[in-house]
C-alpha cells in the first residue's frame, strides 16, 4: 500500500469513527510515528480532517466548497450547459452522473419524452431525478460527505464497477489542457475516475471560469474524454490546443 491509497484510507476509517489516535494508526498500518503524523498534517492541509493532541478527528467542513454554496456560482451558465448536455441522452441510455452543480442543471432539464437510467453517488442527484417518472434511478452506496451531499469510499468504488453505463456526465473543478481535468477533493476525484474507466462514452460538463484552474488530483486528460461541453467565454487558445486530441467540443451558446 503507497501513502496514496493509506491517507485515502485513513480519511474512510475517521469518517466512520469519527475519531482515531496516532498509536493505533501506527500499528494498523505498521508504520512510524513521523510517517503517520505526515498523513495526517497532510490530510488536514486537504481540509479531510482535524488534528487533535495525540490524533485526529472527522471534520465537518471540508477544503471544497461546500455544495449550497457552490450551487450560486455561474448560474445561468450551467444552465445553458446543462441543457446541451440534455441532448445528449438517448432511449434507453444507461448514465453516470457524479455530484457537481453543472450535473444538478442537466438533471434539471433532463428529456420526458425517453425512458433511461441513472447511477449516481450523489444523494442531491438522486433526489432531483427521481422526480421523472420516465427515469430509474440507482444510488451508489458508502460513506456520506454531509457537505458535498456525495457518497464515497472503496464501497462507492467498487460499486460502480460493477455496473454497465453506456455514458458518463462528469463534472470538473478544475481544467488545464497540459495538466488535464482536476480536482480539489481527493475522494471525489476516485469516484469520477471510477466512473470514467467503466463508462463507453465520457461527456464533461465545465463552465469557462474553471480554465486554466489545476487542482490537487487529476482526473483525466484530454485523451479520455470524447464529449467536452463548455460555454462561449472559453479562450480561442484553449480551443486551438483541444484540436490535437480527438475530444468534441460543444459550445453552449446563450
Amino acid at each position: 500500500m503507497d501513502s496514496k491509497e493509506r491517507q485515502k484510507e485513513i480519511v474512510d476509517y475517521i469518517n466512520v469513527i469519527n475519531k482515531v489516535f496516532i498509536n493505533e494508526l501506527i500499528l494498523k498500518y505498521n508504520k512510524s510515528e513521523q510517517t503517520i503524523r505526515n498523513d495526517l498534517r497532510f490530510l488536514e492541509t486537504q481540509g479531510l480532517l482535524q488534528r487533535i493532541h495525540g490524533g485526529a478527528i472527522k471534520k465537518e467542513q471540508l477544503s471544497e466548497n461546500p455544495y449550497k454554496n457552490r450551487i450560486l456560482k455561474n448560474n445561468k451558465t450551467k444552465e445553458l450547459i446543462g441543457k446541451v448536455a440534455s441532448k445528449l441522452i438517448e432511449t434507453n441510455d444507461v448514465i453516470f452522473l457524479d455530484s457537481g452543480t453543472s450535473i444538478l442543471a442537466l438533471v434539471e432539464n433532463f428529456p420526458e419524452n425517453k425512458k433511461f437510467k441513472v447511477i449516481t453517488s450523489a444523494l442531491h442527484i438522486a433526489n432531483e431525478a427521481n422526480k421523472f417518472e420516465n427515469i430509474e434511478v440507482h444510488i451508489i452506496g458508502g460513506i456520506l460527505n454531509s457537505n458535498l451531499k456525495e457518497i464515497y469510499g472503496s464501497k462507492t468504488i467498487s460499486e460502480i464497477s460493477n455496473f454497465n453505463a453506456n455514458k458518463a456526465f462528469l463534472s470538473i473543478s478544475g481544467f488545464d489542457i497540459k495538466k488535464g481535468l482536476t480536482e480539489n477533493h481527493i475522494l471525489s476525484a476516485e469516484v469520477k475516475k471510477a466512473m470514467l474507466k467503466t463508462a463507453q462514452q465520457i461527456i464533461v460538463l465545465a463552465d469557462s471560469s474553471k480554465e486554466g484552474k489545476v487542482n490537487f488530483e487529476t482526473v483525466a486528460t484530454f485523451d479520455e474524454v470524447d464529449i467536452f461541453i463548455t460555454d462561449n467565454r472559453i479562450s480561442q487558445e484553449f480551443r486551438d490546443d483541444l484540436s490535437i486530441y480527438n475530444t468534441e467540443l460543444v459550445i453552449a451558446n446563450e
